[in-house]
C-alpha cells in the first residue's frame, strides 16, 4: 500500500510541476481527409457563385463521386453531363474531374439564372430538362424528377451541417 501511495504523490506532483500544455502542444484530433474533389468544388461555387454543399449533393446524386459514371442516356462523369449540353458549355473532356465539375456547376448557374434562382425549378431542369420545367410551369410530375430533388436537398443538409461543425472546430 506506501508503495500505490508513493507513486500516487509521484503522480501529482509531476502533474502539478508541468507547465499547462500551449494550444500548438496539446493533441488534436487527427485532420478529418477532404471530401473528394473538394478544391475542384470550392474552385467552381467560388467561380460561379453557388454554394458549394449544393454542388456536393448534386454530384452525390448524379454519379456518387465516380468520375467514369455513364448512365443509360449517355451523361458522363461527376456532374453527369450530356455530350452536347457539355459541349455547348466548353467541356472537351467529360471524364475530366475538373472541367466536369466546371462545366456543370455553370451549367447549374445558367439554370439558376434562367429561373430566378429557384433551387427547386432549377434541380428539376437539370434532371429533367428545361423544357419540361417550363411546359409544366415548375417541377414537372415525374416521380425520379421529384426524388432527385429531394435527394439533393437532403444531401446538401447533410453536407452544410458538416461543414459548419468542421468551421466551428477550426
Amino acid at each position: 500500500a506506501h508503495i500505490a501511495d508513493a507513486i500516487a504523490a509521484f503522480l501529482m506532483a509531476t502533474d502539478q510541476a508541468q507547465p499547462p500544455l500551449s494550444d500548438e502542444e496539446s493533441p488534436k484530433e487527427p485532420k478529418k481527409p477532404e471530401p473528394p474533389f473538394y478544391r475542384l468544388i470550392l474552385q467552381a461555387a467560388d467561380t460561379h457563385n453557388i454554394e458549394p454543399a449544393l454542388i456536393r449533393a448534386v454530384i452525390l446524386a448524379e454519379s456518387n463521386y465516380n468520375p467514369k459514371a455513364v448512365s443509360k442516356r449517355g451523361a458522363r462523369g461527376l456532374m453527369q453531363l450530356m455530350p452536347r449540353t457539355a459541349a455547348a458549355l466548353g467541356v472537351e473532356n467529360l471524364f475530366d474531374p475538373a472541367e466536369n465539375i466546371n462545366g456543370g456547376v455553370k451549367y447549374l448557374r445558367q439554370l439558376l439564372d434562367r429561373f430566378d434562382n429557384d433551387v427547386r425549378l432549377a434541380l428539376a431542369a437539370y434532371n429533367a430538362g428545361s423544357r419540361h420545367v417550363r411546359n409544366y410551369n415548375g417541377v414537372p410530375p415525374f416521380r425520379a424528377t421529384r426524388l432527385y430533388i429531394k435527394k439533393v436537398f437532403k444531401y446538401k443538409d447533410i453536407f452544410q451541417q458538416e461543414m459548419s461543425a468542421s468551421r466551428q472546430t477550426v
